[in-house]
């Protein structure tokens, strides 16, 4: 919970100094979506404590195959590996 925290803390940072945030809006599946920070964490469910696959560099082209429920995950396929696992929807765009 403290890492959440955190997080709530430090995007609210970012919009108080006027700082681009890159998030995702709700895309029709099968939309292109990229990674948006370096290491982007490929993971095996929807959760920041879920198992990690892989790591994702930056600007990787993303296929959205699942909008998760609530919006805050997406299954995805990572187009240059074929890859497949979740991706918080705050770190793409």
């Amino acid at each position: 919970m403290k890492s959440l925290t955190k997080i709530a803390c430090v995007l609210s940072l970012a919009a108080i100094l006027g700082l681009p945030a890159v998030t995702a809006t709700a895309r029709p599946l099968g939309s292109t979506a990229y990674s948006g920070m370096s290491n982007l964490p490929l993971r095996n469910c929807e959760g920041f404590w879920c198992g990690q696959l892989n790591r994702i560099a930056m600007d990787e082209q993303l296929k959205v195959l699942v909008y998760g429920s609530g919006g805050g995950w997406s299954y995805v396929e990572v187009v240059s590996t074929g890859q497949r696992g979740w991706v918080c929807n705050e770190n793409v765009y």
